[in-house]
């Protein structure tokens, strides 16, 4: 998997292959070799994907990967990563493209999950049928999932972040919305 210590390897192997290219040309393209790792994904992009994982796709991805909220579950709690109850992962599994990760399927459990490291930002694209309520489902986010990230053994937890953007042009009914990959 590309990555920035991938990039950053690369070019130091370089270094030691090939001693005539001038250091400030190569730090200018390993840095806009990490630089292209933070582009946004185009829109197009996002259209693109939208749907693009199939219902059995996202349950079996539901099996080994928690859907989790990051919360205080009140006094003496700990401020960390929640999963979501197994009764909302079933009812979620069952229509998994029409349960609102934010209206419908948002209890969860008092177990916080402890030891989770933030690996990836992903920017997935929701599709909403109200201008007044942003409902985004799991399939929304899992279709932006790269494949390698999304069967990566070493993925435990998404995680949607709070915040939106409204798409131009989109009548209100548009946004784009983020989640977090957890190791």
């Amino acid at each position: 998997m590309i990555n920035e210590k991938s990039i950053r390897d690369a070019y130091a192997r370089i270094r030691t292959i090939d001693q005539t290219i001038p250091d400030d040309v190569l730090d200018f393209m390993k840095d806009a070799s990490i630089n292209q790792l933070k582009i946004k994904p185009s829109i197009s992009g996002l259209y693109y994907r939208y749907k693009s994982a199939s219902n059995d796709t996202i349950r079996d991805v539901l099996k080994t990967v928690k859907v989790v909220r990051k919360q205080n579950k009140g006094v003496d709690t700990i401020f960390g990563y929640y999963p979501l109850t197994d009764k909302v992962i079933e009812k979620i599994s069952k229509k998994p493209r029409e349960l609102s990760l934010t209206f419908n399927a948002t209890e969860t459990s008092d177990e916080c999950i402890t030891g989770l490291r933030h690996k990836k930002t992903i920017t997935f694209l929701v599709k909403s049928t109200s201008r007044f309520f942003l409902k985004p489902d799991i399939g929304e986010v899992i279709d932006q999932i790269e494949t390698e990230d999304l069967f990566d053994a070493d993925l435990k937890a998404i995680c949607l972040n709070d915040g939106y953007e409204t798409l131009d042009e989109t009548e209100g009914e548009h946004f784009l919305m983020t989640a977090m990959l957890l190791h």
